[in-house]
Formats: structure tokens, sequence, C-alpha cells
């Protein structure tokens, strides 16, 4: 069977339209892969951010000591102390609201949002962490804002 010019052409356009699908599918899945692999590198990151701050408690005793009093009685902390109470806590309240803002963007998965979550607002329900929102939640984006406060309302003792 001897095929014409346009036949060949007919045929050569099937098998790059196969070749496109094929390639196609392959860079889907390499973008899953690839956001796999970052969202796995948000989670260690945010893991190993948590780490060192503990890290920080369990290697300075005064910082412990001002941390553990102000997370249950802030009144307690003098100035200076209420300062590094606030400096401390900074941080840790802006990996609750990377993974918040990562969460629906696909830079952390929905599994691993729900692993931290209960932590956060478990940590941030106490008095101190309260107070320290109170006073500097205009440092945030206003969606975590919003969410924080829903969530203090709905589980905290002493919403905000």
């Amino acid at each position: 069977m001897k095929l014409t010019l346009s036949e060949w052409a007919n045929v050569a356009e099937i098998v790059a339209s196969i070749v496109i699908v094929v390639s196609l599918a392959y860079v889907g899945l390499e973008l899953n892969q690839n956001t796999l692999a970052l969202q796995q590198s948000a989670y260690q990151d945010t893991f190993s951010e948590l780490a060192s701050q503990d890290l920080a408690l369990a290697q300075d005793a005064e910082l412990h000591r001002i941390v553990s009093r102000g997370r249950y009685d802030p009144a307690q902390l003098d100035k200076e102390e209420w300062s590094r109470f606030t400096h401390f806590t900074y941080p840790r309240l802006g990996v609750w609201e990377y993974l918040f803002l990562s969460k629906d963007e696909g830079g952390v998965s929905q599994s691993q949002w729900r692993a931290f979550e209960p932590y956060f607002i478990n940590l941030f329900c106490k008095p101190g962490y309260v107070r320290f929102f109170r006073e500097n939640r205009e440092s945030y984006s206003p969606e975590f804002v919003e969410y924080v406060s829903d969530e203090f309302d709905r589980k905290c003792t002493d919403p905000t």
C-alpha cells in the first residue's frame, strides 16, 4: 500500500498530536512532583524554624522563664521581659501566617496544614499570645488576622 503525500501529512499530524499529548502528560507529572517536593521542603523549613525556637528556649533559661511566664500570665512580665517575649513571638506567629497563606497557594499541602493548625491554635489561645496578637495584629496580613480572630472567637477562652 502506497501513501500519498497528503496521507503522510495526516499520519504525521496524528503522530505529532500524540507526542504533544504525551509531552503534556509528562510535564504535568513533573509539575506535580515539583509541587510535592516544594511542599516537603516548606514543611521541613517550618519544622526547622519551630525546632530552632524550641532550642533557643532549651538553651536560654532566662528566655524560657520569660516565655513560660508570658504565655500564661503576661501581666507578671516587666517592660523589658514583655519586649523579649514579643520578639520571640513575632517569628512564631509568622510561621503560622506563612502556613496559612501557603496552604491556599499550594506551597503547603492540606494535610501538612492540618498537622500544624491545632498546635498553633492551642499555643496562641494562651493569654500572653492573645495579648501579643491584640497588640501586633497590624503586622500580619488582613486575611490571616481575620482567620486568627475567628479561631480565637471559636476556640479560645479569651477571644479577641
